[in-house]
């Protein structure tokens, strides 16, 4: 990665402000004013465990910590990479409506993490055998 990639993303990652929240005793506090909201919450996909499995924990962890949100920062953009992305979202959708502060351009739904690394290395223009 290019020193100025570089410079650009550490200048971007210094003028954030970024909590890390385990439980929920801190919820209610550390989410006041916040204008994004990353949910990388819930737990990983083990061998033996369906996705059925997977869906019932992490659909309870996505749905109260969107509560949350929608109670403390109404306005914040929500990106959820809870697993599986695709069954969190609607749940999110829902409780987000039903505390009316659903907005389609406000929640998304993460599922790129892993080419996230790569695509900048694409778009600085360096060659890839460098890194």
């Amino acid at each position: 990665m290019s020193k100025e990639l570089q410079l650009i993303l550490i200048t971007a990652i210094h003028s954030l402000r970024v909590l890390d929240v385990t439980g929920t005793l801190e919820l209610d506090s550390a989410l006041k004013g916040v204008e994004v909201v990353v949910l990388p919450a819930g737990v990983l996909r083990k061998p033996g465990v369906t996705r059925d499995d997977l869906f019932n924990v992490n659909a309870n962890i996505a749905k109260t910590l969107v509560k949350a949100d929608s109670e403390h920062c109404p306005d914040a953009i929500i990106n959820t990479i809870s697993n599986p992305v695709n069954s969190t979202m609607p749940i999110a959708a829902e409780v987000l409506g039903h505390t009316g502060v659903y907005g389609p351009k406000k929640l998304f739904g993460v599922m790129t993490i892993d080419v996230f690394r790569p695509n900048m290395i694409c778009f600085s223009k360096e060659e890839p055998e460098t890194h």
